[in-house]
């Protein structure tokens, strides 16, 4: 068979090849994307029976009284379902919000059961947990609002019925102020999931042993290079990036490079310069290639430059909001809505927990390598004029 010609990986005429350049695609590489993908399958296919095996032994210790085990059974549970199927851990998210309740964990409880509502808001477990949280938080008035929800949505629970006249008589002896009825309920019972199972072509979540592999938190070059010999022993991340694409050889794709934005030459960016295995859109399009797509994706990377720079500046960055291009992309759409913030105090457990809002990692507004970029010219990332040397710097 006569070799495929591609310069997907092809570096630009004026810049010379490394030693180590391969062209792609080639029977190599389509040999170990077609195994991973089989791994991958394997892998998804054991989460119900991982996740059921967890949820189990979780329940044995809880019912034995041993609350810290049970919880970390569950959070494995949750674990187990992977990036798209909040649905499926619901159950396992009930039985943390009990777990953290007998610990007396109340404001984790609180937090875990808002989490449960957004999955299901119609659920009358997690809606009356959360209100017996918010009692002993002495959070009244969003407690009463909870029992009222969940008799609701079943007249017959007693037991809410006693929480609710308990927690009134406590409201009418302190002489709380009313509260907000929208805030207090969200998210409503007649609101839509805001956290639903998704369906995932690639599986790229059951590449666990590199989707896990978090390191130093420095992206690994020879990695996204096909080059790590080190396996599980690298220091650095194998992990996904939200600075990159994930390939269908597990690798992490230059966002920057596939919107024309990348500085860096092949040999020194930190991910792959190869569009060769990323995966094809819903019609089997290499949607990298349409440049309507791509200018999509390069106008949502600077949107997301100027969030970030917002929020650490209190302001737009000058001359019209241009970044460098190489903010971290955070900018994902995925708040709780109602004006709440993100964060549960605790490690995350699945993707869709994540609601993005935190921008510590912006490092005002600015990428790791922008920074570098700036220090080298005895700027700082902080100085009034930084986003004026970067934009000249970038040829702006």
């Amino acid at each position: 068979m006569p070799p495929r010609a591609s310069t997907s990986t092809r570096p630009p005429p004026d810049e010379p090849l490394p030693y180590w350049y391969v062209a792609e695609p080639n029977e190599a590489r389509d040999r170990e994307a077609a195994e991973r993908k089989e791994k991958r399958a394997a892998h998804a296919a054991s989460r119900p029976a991982r996740f059921e095996e967890h949820k189990n032994k979780g329940n044995d210790l809880f019912k034995a009284g041993d609350y810290l085990g049970a919880l970390d059974e569950y959070n494995q549970a949750i674990r187990a379902t992977g990036r798209y199927r909040p649905a499926m851990a619901l159950p396992a998210v009930l039985n943390v919000i009990q777990t953290y309740l007998k610990l007396n964990m109340f404001e984790e409880a609180e937090e875990e059961a808002t989490l449960a509502l957004r999955i299901d808001p119609k659920n009358v477990k997690a809606r009356f947990r959360r209100g017996l949280a918010r009692k002993e938080l002495d959070m009244l008035y969003p407690a009463i609002i909870d029992f009222e929800t969940s008799l609701k949505l079943e007249p017959t629970l007693e037991v809410a019925r006693k929480e609710l006249a308990e927690t009134q008589k406590q409201l009418d002896e302190a002489e709380y102020g009313d509260g907000d009825d929208e805030e207090d309920a969200y998210p409503a019972p007649d609101d839509e999931p805001e956290l639903k199972d998704e369906d995932d072509e690639t599986g790229y979540e059951s590449d666990s042993s590199d989707w896990n592999h978090a390191g130093n938190g420095t992206p690994c070059r020879y990695y996204n290079q096909s080059r790590c010999k080190r396996g599980s022993d690298c220091t650095f991340s194998h992990a996904p990036d939200t600075r990159a694409l994930r390939d269908n050889l597990g690798r992490n794709v230059c966002i920057d490079f596939i919107t024309g934005r990348c500085r860096h030459s092949l040999d020194r960016c930190f991910f792959s310069h190869s569009t060769a295995y990323l995966p094809l859109d819903e019609n089997g399009c290499k949607w990298w290639e349409d440049k309507k797509a791509v200018r999509a994706m390069r106008e949502a990377r600077a949107f997301a430059d100027e969030m970030a720079y917002f929020s650490a500046h209190g302001r737009f960055p000058p001359k019209g909001g241009r970044g460098s291009g190489r903010g971290h992309g955070r900018g994902s759409g995925r708040g709780r809505g109602s004006g709440r913030s993100g964060g549960y105090g605790r490690t995350r457990r699945a993707p869709w927990e994540d609601d993005y809002d935190d921008y510590d990692d912006y490092e005002y507004g600015f990428s790791r390598s922008d920074i570098d970029e700036l220090l080298c010219q005895g700027v700082k990332p902080w100085d009034d004029d930084a986003w004026d040397v970067l934009d000249v710097l970038n040829g702006y």
